[in-house]
């Protein structure tokens, strides 16, 4: 029987925690990323209630699917606030992964050139 690892937890690259408390949840994670994102790319407090408004646009079909990038995650062109954004979205676990920037296209990585 092989062994296992217990008590170790992962770490972002270089051994620093990656800002989430030890302990929370993956879609947690994802939403706080999200929330960050959303201040950062488009100057906006989206909030808690905010991320519920663009998550029962994209469960609802009121949502224009740009991209799916995987299994679980899509990208979206939600309006929220009278403002164009642009969203990744994971269906497995219903979360706002991270606000994409405003002039995001499809099937277009600048990084990968």
């Amino acid at each position: 029987m092989a062994s296992r690892r217990t008590g170790h937890h992962h770490r972002a690259r270089g051994g620093v925690s990656a800002g989430s408390p030890v302990g929370l949840s993956k879609a947690a994670s994802q939403e706080m990323h999200a929330l960050r994102a959303a201040k950062k790319r488009y100057g906006v407090e989206v909030g808690l209630l905010g991320m519920c408004d663009i998550r029962d646009q994209i469960q609802g079909g009121r949502s224009r699917l740009l991209e799916r990038q995987s299994n679980r995650v899509a990208i979206h062109e939600v309006q929220w606030a009278g403002e164009r954004m642009v969203v990744a979205y994971d269906s497995l676990r219903h979360t706002l992964v991270t606000f994409l920037p405003a002039d995001f296209e499809p099937g277009v990585r600048p990084w990968k050139r």
